[in-house]
């Protein structure tokens, strides 16, 4: 149902929220302050007293505030939850338990606007998704470059690749070459995950 009133609020009508009624040169406004224009015959059946209508908009107003508070309720619980998962997840990557480390480390400022953040984060996801076949392909490459080594030494080249790492992690070589290594022992490890 809804509550209507004429132009001048001395006359009220509860109207079925599917009733169509047709168009005429009687003013009518909605509580939210709509007006339409229908026949007057259309609306008379359902003319209630001012006390009615008073009665009705009180509960409507109470109704609307009780589901304000259940959604503010639902939100918070949904927030709580949130800021929960995130903190989990963060510790799984081995990020901590501080959701804002994530985000600087994401080149994100954990002081900015969520608004902000979001767009940055937004920025992050479209870079990370044009990067991905470039990312595919290099792997494959990898896969197949570890490949090629192991049949030309004739099989399990693990011993092999491990001797040449460990030569290029020795101490006497450039921390650049001993970087290099451990990124190369990084790669080998998750090459062979996948």
């Amino acid at each position: 149902m809804k509550l209507l009133a004429n132009a001048d609020n001395r006359r009220f009508f509860l109207i079925p929220d599917q009733l169509a009624l047709p168009p005429g040169d009687f003013e009518l406004k909605s509580m939210t302050g709509d007006r339409s224009r229908v026949e007057a015959d259309a609306v008379t059946p359902y003319e209630v007293p001012e006390a009615v209508a008073k009665a009705f908009a009180e509960q409507a107003v109470s109704s609307l505030g009780a589901q304000l508070v259940d959604m503010q309720v639902r939100l918070s619980e949904g927030m709580a939850k949130a800021e929960a998962d995130l903190r989990r997840l963060t510790r799984e990557a081995g990020l901590g338990d501080d959701p804002r480390r994530v985000l600087a480390r994401a080149g994100v400022n954990p002081d900015a606007s969520q608004e902000e953040q979001l767009r940055r984060l937004a920025e992050i996801a479209a870079k990370i998704g044009e990067q991905a076949p470039k990312i595919i392909e290099n792997t494959l490459s990898a896969q197949e470059a570890l490949g090629a080594i192991d049949t030309t030494l004739g099989g399990d080249t693990s011993g092999s690749v491990q001797a040449v790492l460990a030569d290029l992690a020795r101490p006497e070589n450039s921390p650049e070459l001993q970087a290099a290594a451990r990124r190369l022992a990084e790669l080998q490890r998750k090459l062979k995950e996948d």
